[in-house]
């Protein structure tokens, strides 16, 4: 699935419902009003999205080393008013829901400070963020496969740089996986939601 307009060079990215109704309103729950027991639902959401990305690779394992998921990081206003990093939350879930082949590492941090996402259009997002992650232990992921996971896709601004700048540290290559999807705003600009097969 892709973000409309797609960002350049974007790979796709594995996503499991739509962030709308119910499931956007325990997501927001979970992410900014501290309600921390909704973790391993919204993990397991995460952790189809990973097994569909790592499923679909046409290589397998790098190395035979297992897949790195790596959460998008906070900003550092963000995590003193939250009191934890909720995205590495999810991704420990997902990677204990996968068990073997994939490991959680918050490997990725904010460089530089950057306005608050919710209110700017998709290029200001990219503009808002562009060179603005870098790897904190580059050797985590060199030559590695990372699956970069976010809560929710909307712009696609976040996931695109922080793949940046995990292929700037040496990773082998690097898919995205989300829990939740944001619907387009226009129903000509939908996205190809396809049923799971069986």
């Amino acid at each position: 699935m892709a973000p409309r307009p797609v960002p350049p060079g974007w790979p796709g990215c594995t996503g499991t419902i739509r962030y709308d109704g119910v499931a956007a309103r325990l997501a927001r729950a979970f992410k900014d009003d501290d309600r921390r027991d909704l973790v391993r639902p919204l993990g397991r959401l995460l952790a189809d999205a990973v097994e569909r990305a790592i499923a679909g690779e046409r290589d397998g394992p790098v190395g035979g080393a297992p897949s790195v998921l790596v959460p998008v990081p906070s900003s550092p206003a963000a995590l003193r008013r939250r009191g934890d990093h909720p995205t590495l939350l999810l991704a420990r879930v997902a990677a204990q829901t996968l068990a073997a082949g994939v490991e959680a590492r918050a490997v990725l941090r904010m460089a530089r400070g950057t306005a608050d996402q919710a209110g700017l259009d998709r290029s200001a997002r990219a503009a808002n963020l562009a060179g603005a992650m870098v790897v904190t232990r580059p050797a985590l992921v060199r030559g590695r496969r990372c699956v970069l996971v976010d809560d929710v896709l909307t712009s696609g601004a976040t996931l695109t740089e922080g793949r940046r700048a995990l292929l700037a540290a040496g990773a082998a290559r690097v898919d995205l996986a989300v829990a939740l999807v944001t619907p387009p705003r226009s129903p000509s600009l939908g996205l190809p939601f396809r049923p799971r097969p069986d």
